[in-house]
């Protein structure tokens, strides 16, 4: 499984404005610690490393291939935006995506090289109390776990070979890259976003399945005994089938990602280490279609 390797937050107080350099000149969270940037708003953050949130209020989730720069222009363009958490998706540490937080969500110590918190040095009011807006029939959304102090909090949900899974890599072939599945639900039904062939999701809660999640592409038959209705956005924002919030099961190596069951069970398919999570769903404005490879 690919841990969260960065994490960007903008708390919002007023201080001094000093003088800022660019993040760029290190790629790596210690490189860049102790360093200030600025947004393309030209808002100025500084940053220190092994820092990571605790909170579940997501405004939105948006993507970046400027690191550092377009979470903070992000948040500075989100209103009662306080905290925009950057994950890396490539080696360099400059693509990946932004999970975009409300003001006063608790920060903590994070493990070493791992969470960056960049707190905002000449910030500008925002106005108003948004609510965050929970996807309706037809949205276009993507998925992160909500499990504090786990190591897989604020992972995006993968699609790859007719799995779905937490972290791991993702297999597609999309319009503009992406590193996260996006989602629509219609009648109870839900599928992934995809410019042509129906991809389709489904669950099997049998003896055999015991809540296993996965999708099937074009034509291709589900399980004997899959069930694809059932699915809702719940009143939260938490994605769940037949009432029932999934529990996420480790890999057999790192990079392999978790696995998604919608069950009660504690160790469903026989799987130790399984834990209970919540799956945000976060409405996407422009979301990218994508071709999910299915399960061979």
């Amino acid at each position: 499984m690919q841990l969260i390797d960065f994490a960007l937050i903008g708390l919002a107080i007023a201080a001094p404005t000093t003088q800022v350099r660019s993040a760029k000149e290190a790629t790596t969270c210690p490189g860049v610690n102790g360093a200030q940037t600025s947004s393309n708003n030209n808002v100025a953050y500084r940053i220190e490393c092994a820092k990571w949130v605790d909170s579940d209020e997501v405004l939105r989730i948006t993507t970046t291939e400027v690191g550092y720069e377009g979470c903070l222009t992000a948040c500075d363009g989100t209103i009662d935006c306080g905290i925009a958490q950057f994950i890396a998706t490539d080696d360099a540490q400059i693509k990946g995506f932004c999970t975009l937080f409300k003001k006063g969500a608790a920060v903590k110590q994070g493990s070493s090289n791992s969470w960056t918190l960049a707190t905002q040095i000449d910030s500008k009011p925002a106005p108003g109390n948004p609510t965050v807006p929970v996807p309706g029939d037809g949205d276009k959304f993507g998925l992160i776990v909500v499990k504090p102090g786990s190591p897989i909090h604020h992972q995006g949900i993968t699609a790859s070979h007719g799995s779905l899974l937490v972290g791991g890599k993702q297999d597609a072939t999309c319009d503009t890259k992406s590193d996260f599945a996006t989602f629509f639900i219609n009648n109870g039904e839900a599928y992934l976003y995809s410019p042509s062939s129906t991809q389709q999701l489904w669950v099997d809660r049998s003896g055999m399945g015991q809540g296993i999640s996965g999708y099937t592409t074009g034509t291709q038959e589900a399980p004997k005994n899959a069930e694809r209705k059932s699915f809702k956005v719940d009143k939260d924002g938490h994605l769940t089938f037949e009432g029932v919030t999934p529990k996420a099961c480790p890999g057999k190596d790192n990079d392999a990602g978790w696995s998604l069951w919608f069950s009660s069970a504690d160790k469903p398919g026989f799987n130790e280490g399984c834990i209970g999570v919540a799956l945000k769903a976060l409405k996407e404005d422009n979301p990218v279609s994508c071709s999910y490879t299915g399960s061979s």
